[in-house]
């Protein structure tokens, strides 16, 4: 794993997390349109006839899913921003945290910074390279790699 992949888990992370409570949203937006039906089927099916049982059992499940999200995420964020805290220079400071904490593009953070965006790719190229030097044998032994 680099140090990108490394630093980059974050914004995939939030993504997954975002999905994840997309979907329970969805499925609580179908649960409650789910009727109830007190008559009997007069045809025999072989699906469960606990639709919103069935419905809510899918929510809880996927709740359970999007905390371990959330809890892993927030670990890992707060791991990496002290990581980023710990960066010697300034310039390298910046452009990471930017980068991979608030998800800013680099002409975002070339303008904010009021450098031209190849002298951004450059601060963040040698970021990369020190941050790694600093922190690989950490990163390399979390064997998580989630990829985009």
């Amino acid at each position: 794993m680099t140090a990108k992949q490394y630093l980059g888990q974050l914004t995939r992370l939030n993504k997954m997390l975002s999905n994840k409570l997309s979907e329970i949203y969805q499925l609580r937006s179908l649960a409650s349109s789910i009727g109830v039906s007190f008559e009997e089927d007069k045809v025999q099916t072989s699906g469960s006839k606990d639709r919103v049982g069935d419905m809510v059992s899918k929510i809880v499940d996927l709740e359970n899913e999007a905390e371990a999200y959330c809890a892993f995420y927030i670990d890992l964020r707060r791991k990496i921003i002290a990581q980023i805290d710990s960066m010697p220079k300034e310039t390298y400071y910046t452009v990471l945290f930017a980068r991979y904490i608030e998800d800013k593009t680099f002409d975002v953070i070339a303008d904010e910074m009021g450098y031209s965006w190849r002298q951004v790719l450059r601060i963040h190229s040698d970021a990369l390279l020190e941050f790694e030097r600093e922190y690989k044998k950490e990163f390399m032994s979390l064997n998580v790699i989630l990829t985009k």
